[in-house]
């Protein structure tokens, strides 16, 4: 009877610390606005596209590269452009996916996150119609992971993007890189925002 109970104690034991996470974690993600208003006296920018260059593999060594759970053969682009993490347990094993919440993708929250840059540094963004410039933007990351730890677990992200401006015929390419580090005690929607 005593190896009995110490079995069931080693094995709830067991259940309890490896931070089972699996299924789809749907989050949002908001846009912080700018704090301080800027004169809009750069002109006009029209977001031509946005593009999603991510490449996500099958079974990744690396946390920070995208995969998800299930078949990636089988899964669509669209879902694919919802998709902005994985969910690790104890022992680092990928889990569940973390995806937008309510049908977002990478490209809109991309997109927003642009034209939110380019109204604090002075430019107009608009949709459409003439503009005095034309921007292309590429997303080559836009991923976050957890690393579980002992006591906590850390949750990072990774956002980069090309933007291409064309004003008048000349082309201008800048690279936008963005990261971010949250400790915290469990993966709820907050520590993973």
């Amino acid at each position: 009877m005593n190896k009995l109970a110490l079995f069931a104690c080693l094995a709830a034991a067991t259940l309890i610390t490896t931070g089972c996470v699996t299924g789809r974690r749907s989050i949002e993600l908001a846009v912080p606005t700018a704090q301080t208003a800027v004169p809009a006296s750069k002109g006009t920018v029209a977001l031509a596209a946005v593009t999603d260059q991510r490449r996500f593999e099958k079974a990744p060594k690396v946390p920070s590269t995208p995969s998800i759970n299930g078949d990636l053969d089988k899964t669509s682009k669209e879902s694919l452009s919802t998709m902005i993490g994985r969910q690790r347990n104890t022992f680092g094993a990928a889990m569940g996916d973390v995806a937008l919440a309510g049908g977002e993708t990478v490209q809109g929250r991309v997109r927003a996150l642009v034209e939110q840059g380019m109204k604090r540094h002075g430019y107009t963004p608009v949709s459409g119609g003439t503009a005095d410039a034309t921007a292309d933007v590429a997303i080559n990351k836009f991923w976050a992971w957890g690393t579980p730890g002992f006591s906590s677990i850390d949750f990072e992200a990774e956002v980069s993007t090309d933007i291409s401006l064309n004003r008048g015929g000349a082309v201008k390419t800048i690279t936008v890189n963005g990261y971010g580090k949250n400790s915290g005690q469990v993966a709820s929607d907050a520590n993973w925002q």
